[in-house]
């Protein structure tokens, strides 16, 4: 029997985030399943990785909790609300260049979505962890990147952009 986790999700709710092929998850709805074998077993991703993917900034605006929490890979401090976090992305959407998701894995109340990119010509790996609410919604995202050339490099193109969104 096919088996895999569907999240709870009050914007898309029947989108294949994982296949789990043991351990605990619910049985997809057969259109779901029928889906998966005619993309050939490809797994189709979560909705916030599609939104990012298709720089559709209000679907990840939809996706975010409306106390959403975003800690930045290179703030002290972190962004909180929906309003102030979809602006911060506005610019990652600007700053990032030939950004693309290679991996994603994803757990019962979160999930990983694992990058590359360019930013002001230094090559950047990252990852995007997401945390859920009881509802579906990302309550929480935090970006790590790496190197630290890299970290620098996203330091200096998204500082002055997002500045003045940080409260103290």
């Amino acid at each position: 029997m096919l088996r895999c986790y569907v999240p709870r999700h009050p914007v898309v709710s029947d989108v294949v985030v994982r296949i789990d092929d043991g351990g605990t998850s619910e049985q997809l709805p057969d259109a779901i399943i029928e889906e998966f074998r005619a993309n050939g077993g490809q797994i189709v991703t979560h909705p916030f990785r599609a939104a990012v993917e298709a720089g559709d900034l209000r679907s990840m605006s939809e996706l975010l909790s409306p106390d959403v929490v975003f800690n930045s890979p290179v703030a002290f401090k972190a962004f909180h609300g929906r309003a102030d976090v979809t602006e911060v992305l506005s610019h990652v959407l600007e700053v990032f260049e030939d950004f693309a998701y290679v991996d994603e894995l994803a757990g019962s109340t979160s999930h990983a979505l694992i990058f590359r990119a360019s930013v002001g010509g230094r090559e950047v790996g990252g990852l995007d962890h997401l945390r859920f609410d009881e509802t579906g919604l990302i309550q929480e995202l935090t970006v790590m990147i790496r190197p630290l050339s890299g970290s620098i490099a996203v330091a200096e193109a998204m500082g002055p952009r997002v500045a003045h969104i940080i409260k103290d």
